[in-house]
């Protein structure tokens, strides 16, 4: 009896994960309208060898239109991200979801990408194009030309975004439905990188052209947000960001690929 009940939970789990895939390929498809590719990773402890099991993990396209995408490694660290085809060559980042694991490895598999048969392009609806971010419009937008400039950004978040707190080195977001903050930190980006609390603090506000804040819970899929905090940088180069050293840099065309150093 006990062996039927792990079987049915292990099913429902696989069911849950696919349709969660097919919901982030859906909602990538509504931003573009473009063909959605696949790009397969691999996480691992520092040794290179042994994967880590179900770990939320992200691919982000930075830039001043940036894209994101995460998902969850399975049992033997590997990773399928959704992503649309791209027409240019682009930088792509890798991160784990979790500071805990920063001696982790990105391993990108050969062929760097591929268009699963299981899943048919053909079969998925059609949208409209557009230049939104995953999350759409913002719930509000700060434009830091607008305001006085200060020194540091713990100041530009106090003084001027009612929809932030911060205490300590922690980022918190106001649940605009309920009028209270978040209990835990957002979801963080710099040009469509994940950041955390203490490095987006660090950064030079004369680099941040706007901020731009979803103050409400949010779903990305299978991913849970405490709201969303983006900061949109002149140069959408992510203004010296201090990467992590497990986050894996690798310029792409859509076929091929070569990996760098974070800076």
């Amino acid at each position: 009896m006990r062996i039927h009940s792990d079987k049915k939970f292990f099913l429902n789990r696989w069911i849950l994960s696919l349709l969660l895939l097919v919901s982030a390929i859906i909602q990538l498809q509504a931003q573009e309208g473009g063909e959605v590719f696949y790009i397969r990773a691999r996480i691992t402890d520092a040794s290179g060898q042994q994967g880590l099991n179900s770990l939320r993990c992200f691919l982000s396209v930075p830039g001043k239109q940036f894209e994101l995408s995460t998902a969850v490694s399975d049992s033997s660290g590997t990773i399928i991200f959704p992503l649309r085809d791209p027409a240019v060559s682009r930088q792509i980042v890798l991160q784990p979801g979790s500071p805990r694991f920063s001696g982790a490895r990105f391993q990108l598999s050969d062929p760097f990408n591929f268009y699963p048969d299981s899943l048919k392009q053909d079969s998925l609806p059609e949208f409209e194009k557009d230049s939104l971010p995953f999350y759409g419009i913002a719930d509000k937008t700060y434009l830091l030309d607008n305001y006085t400039r200060f020194p540091t950004m713990r100041e530009v978040l106090t003084e001027f975004i009612p929809e932030i707190r911060t205490r300590k080195d922690q980022i918190s977001v106001l649940n605009t439905p309920y009028h209270v903050f978040f209990e835990n930190e957002p979801l963080l980006l710099v040009d469509g990188i994940i950041a955390n609390s203490s490095g987006v603090l660090k950064l030079d506000p004369l680099k941040i052209q706007r901020i731009e804040v979803i103050a409400r819970k949010y779903y990305y899929g299978s991913l849970v947000c405490e709201g969303i905090v983006c900061f949109r940088t002149y140069e959408g180069d992510f203004a010296g960001y201090q990467l992590e050293p497990s986050v894996r840099i690798a310029e792409y065309n859509g076929d091929s690929y070569k990996t760098k150093s974070p800076q």
